[in-house]
């Protein structure tokens, strides 16, 4: 993916091969040429998945807002444990 090029006196720098976006989820616009997402109504995984992650973020988001408010003194994290 990547590739190392040199110039005079030059140290090597990355360069990434950029892929087509006609292949990747673009379509050229008819009426001014420019380039619009393909939209579908495939899933991007399946529904299981999903909820799994769109769970796991919220516990995440809940758990920073946590440590937000304990950050300020408003919160102690201690009491929040549960054993």
């Amino acid at each position: 993916m990547f590739k190392l090029e040199y110039g005079p006196g030059q140290a090597a720098i990355p360069q990434q091969k950029l892929l087509d976006p006609l292949e990747n989820g673009y379509h050229s616009d008819s009426d001014d040429g420019q380039l619009q997402p393909t939209t579908n109504d495939v899933p991007p995984a399946p529904e299981a998945i999903v909820e799994s992650v769109q769970e796991k973020l919220l516990i995440e988001l809940l758990f920073m807002q946590v440590q937000e408010l304990a950050m300020h003194g408003l919160m102690s994290l201690r009491h929040t444990v549960r054993k």
